[in-house]
Order: C-alpha cells, then sequence, then structure tokens
C-alpha cells in the first residue's frame, strides 16, 4: 500500500477507481523476467505489442537505441524546430519592414501573440 493511502482509501486492482485491466508495467516486468533482461537494459517488444510477451518478440536494448528505435522515420521535432526558425525570421523580416504586429499575424495566418513572442525572441 502506498504511503499516503489509508487503509480504507486505498483500494487496490479492480476495486481501484482507475483500474483498466491491469497496466503496461506489469507486462513490462513479465518481458524482463522472461527474456532474463539485465538491469540498466531495456526490453523492446517488436511488434509494438507490449501484452505480446512471447520470446520471439522480444529483444534487449539499451534505453537511447529504444528510443531511437521507437523515433525512426519521425522528424517532427526537427521539422517542428526548422519551422520555428524560418517563422522567426519571416516576422524579423516583415518587422524590420515596419509592419504592425496585427498585420504580420494576418499576413502569416498565425496568432499575434505569436508574432509579439518572436519579436521579443528576436530583440527588437
Amino acid at each position: 500500500m502506498p504511503r499516503h493511502a489509508t487503509q480504507t482509501s486505498f483500494k487496490a486492482g479492480d476495486n481501484h477507481r482507475y483500474w483498466k485491466g491491469g497496466t503496461s508495467d506489469y507486462w513490462r516486468r513479465e518481458a524482463r523476467k522472461i527474456i532474463n533482461c539485465p538491469k540498466g537494459l531495456v526490453v523492446h517488444h517488436i511488434d509494438g505489442n507490449w501484452k505480446n510477451n512471447n520470446k520471439s518478440n522480444l529483444m534487449i536494448t539499451t534505453q537511447n537505441e529504444h528510443i531511437k528505435i521507437h523515433n525512426k522515420g519521425r522528424k517532427g521535432s526537427f521539422i517542428k524546430s526548422s519551422l520555428k526558425w524560418v517563422l522567426q525570421n519571416k516576422i524579423m523580416e516583415l518587422t524590420s519592414k515596419e509592419y504592425s504586429s496585427r498585420k504580420i499575424a494576418e499576413m502569416l495566418d498565425i496568432g499575434k501573440t505569436t508574432v509579439l513572442r518572436s519579436r521579443r525572441l528576436g530583440g527588437n
């Protein structure tokens, strides 16, 4: 029982009000036992289903490799930062031409607050 819980307030398992039929932690612990995963490494479920603990579906990796596997093909954060940079430069360019924040927001189809924040970050 958790330290903060009292005997009457804590309900375990399917009696708990947030119970959703089990947690991924249970299945991950089971996977670690099945594949005999050493401490400091993690288990990757090849098919992406953390309830499928067949030995052929489990792979031991480092945390860093595991993150790379799950992010393979995703360029979202790079694209977001690139777009942010392009947008910032466009806002600074229009600011130098003395357009108002409202006009820049309308021209770029973004919020006025975004323009104001970019100007603040750009030093204007």
